[in-house]
């Protein structure tokens, strides 16, 4: 990992449901819980740091440049809103227009041979409105589809639309 990332998971706690810790990150404190990689940076920048317990000012977050590019670790789950705020950051930072989704909705997109597909994953417990960012067919009901797609509950789609190779 320390190629890439530049940094190594040098420990890990895994937190039981009642227990927490925080990540500072650009000012901020975040609440974090369940799985916590406590990085040492060998080339990256360490962006955010943990708050308490025995890995108090451990890094949680770095960012490290490579070759052409970038890579950044987030080591803390448990906060959405840190996922958040990061992602944007990174995308605003790569000048990516980023577009907020709606809460529990989730999108991923692979590329390849001449087609891409885009997963549309509603993991909460209520309907949701998704926008389809690119216009296909969709794979489970065969029909076209595009715009705007009410979701239910723990609802999938999945689109395949015509793309170049990457």
């Amino acid at each position: 990992m320390t190629g890439i990332a530049g940094a190594t998971i040098d420990e890990y706690e895994v937190l039981p449901e009642k227990l927490s810790n925080t990540v500072a990150y650009r000012g901020k404190e975040y609440r974090v819980s369940a799985w916590l990689d406590l990085l040492k940076p060998t080339t990256a920048e360490v962006l955010g740091a943990y708050g308490g317990r025995f890995y108090a000012g451990r890094a949680a977050i770095t960012g490290n440049t490579y070759g052409k590019g970038a890579a950044f670790y987030l080591g803390a789950m448990g906060s959405q809103e840190l996922i958040s705020d990061v992602l944007a950051d990174i995308c605003a930072q790569c000048g990516l227009a980023g577009k907020p989704l709606p809460e529990g909705i989730f999108v991923t997109e692979r590329i390849g041979c001449g087609c891409g597909y885009t997963f549309i994953v509603n993991m909460g417990p209520e309907p949701r409105v998704a926008e389809i960012p690119r216009a296909g067919v969709e794979m489970i009901s065969g029909e076209p589809i595009s715009g705007r797609v009410e979701m239910a509950p723990r609802d999938v789609r999945i689109i395949r639309y015509e793309a170049e190779r990457p």
